[in-house]
């Protein structure tokens, strides 16, 4: 039987009309800055791809593209040679949709950052923002009850009682005591968004290793190991390798900040201070300048942890706070302190020094095979006494200094040195006797 062709066609679905591409849409609502405009129309370059088109998805979201977004992304990124692959992409996105408390992580950002090389001088914002720069914003005086009554965002720690948004923590520790090891852990923490030690850790976020401390294959090796138990996230874990890249000089800041800008990290690392600082880190003024160039890294709710050698403590004492080496102005300027020292078997003391936050305890924790930080318990709680000596000394009527120093430093949580302490004032009170001046001289009781 023959077809009626206007018959079938008249029982056909009609045509779906044809959706203007996502430049069409957009067009039509408002148009890009003309950085952005430079994106779609010229694409990135594979040099600045990623942070580009980072930037670029940040700003569709914010500006209400809604649903349309991620196609403006795709045909941004179609005219990038080479462009992402759509897996990448999609991470990407997803990336910069990250909310904190309900609202959008990534608000907006500068034309210092890396669209500056996209900026025309003209666009409106660029004006803006060069208009703000020359005239200061006025300081408010607020009467008490509105004060009280303002709704203050204040954003969450990116970690628990350690790291908050435009805050420098500070990581102490004596040379060789794993201060490097630790950061590296703490930054897959940050960008896997799980808890690190005993702090919580709300959601992944972005995070910026600047170290002079490891070579680069080095610093590989480390990563290989960690990343074993770790996972790898993509575009959320940076590390750059700098030397005498002085951040209280102006060029030595300008590279450092320029690597900021191309990643945009929530938390900067850096290791250690000494690398990146080519003053007197005794005079107060040298370290006000280093501390102001760290603070103007903190734009933009970034937060920093550098670490920083401390003195070698006396024979008996343990570092503390006070042992940070130079100028006490950095002491006073950090929001959190935190300071390791070496214990027995591989393990770490970890004390620390709040300011927004209480006091949390100090902690031991550990490394296993592939050098992951593990908490162990809160420190502390047991301590050595003349008592537990003199205890000792019953159950082994004759042994050294040294072996006895050793074996009770492991019992009671604490440094050899420390027992040594309590054993000479014991002999000096003619508790116990003493045969011999050297390390291995018998002890016993009196």
């Amino acid at each position: 039987m023959p077809f009626n062709l206007e018959e079938l066609a008249s029982q056909l679905p009609p045509e779906p009309e044809a959706t203007p591409p996502p430049a069409e849409i957009v067009s039509a609502r408002k148009a890009f800055l003309p950085c952005f405009e430079k994106v779609f129309s010229e694409g990135v370059p594979e040099g600045s791809r990623n942070q580009t088109l980072f930037r670029t998805a940040v700003m569709l979201i914010r500006d209400g593209y809604d649903h349309v977004s991620f196609d403006l992304l795709r045909s941004a990124n179609a005219k990038c040679s080479p462009p992402l692959s759509e897996g990448e992409l999609k991470n990407l996105f997803e990336s910069a949709s990250k909310e904190s408390n309900g609202q959008p992580r990534y608000k907006s950002f500068g034309c210092e950052d890396v669209m500056a090389s996209l900026c025309d001088r003209n666009c409106p914002l660029f004006v803006k923002q060069s208009k703000k720069a020359e005239a200061p914003e006025a300081v408010k005086a607020w009467e008490l009850n509105q004060f009280l009554a303002n709704d203050f965002h204040e954003p969450p720690p990116y970690c628990q009682a350690l790291l908050y948004p435009k805050g420098l923590t500070v990581l102490g520790g004596e040379p060789k005591s794993g201060k490097t090891l630790f950061l590296l852990n703490l930054a897959l923490a940050l960008a896997n968004g799980k808890p690190f030690l005993n702090f919580e850790i709300s959601e992944p976020c972005r995070v910026l290793i600047v170290q002079a401390e490891l070579s680069e294959g080095r610093l590989q090796e480390r990563m290989a190991s960690l990343s074993k138990a770790w996972t790898t996230p993509e575009d959320r874990l940076y590390l750059a390798t700098l030397r005498g890249a002085f951040l209280n000089e102006k060029d030595g800041f300008e590279t450092v900040r320029k690597i900021v800008d191309e990643v945009s990290p929530d938390v900067i690392g850096i290791d250690p201070l000494t690398e990146f600082f080519s003053g007197d880190e005794n005079k107060g003024q040298d370290m006000r300048l280093f501390l102001d160039r760290l603070s103007q890294l903190t734009t933009g709710n970034r937060s920093v942890i550098i670490s920083h050698h401390l003195r070698k403590s006396a024979e008996g004492g343990s570092p503390d706070f006070n042992s940070l080496r130079g100028s006490s102005v950095l002491f006073g300027k950090v929001d959190t302190a935190i300071i390791i020292a070496p214990e027995l078997n591989g393990q770490i003391t970890v004390d620390f020094k709040t300011r927004n936050c209480a006091r949390p305890a100090k902690i031991i924790a550990g490394y296993d095979e592939a050098l992951i930080l593990k908490f162990i318990k809160e420190a502390g709680a047991r301590k050595i006494t003349d008592q537990n000596i003199l205890e000792a000394l019953r159950e082994t009527p004759e042994t050294s200094v040294k072996g006895l120093s050793e074996r009770l430093a492991e019992k009671y949580d604490c440094k050899p040195a420390t027992v040594k302490t309590h054993i000479r004032e014991l002999i000096e009170a003619g508790k116990i006797k003493k045969q011999g001046e050297t390390k291995n001289a018998k002890i016993s009781l009196a």
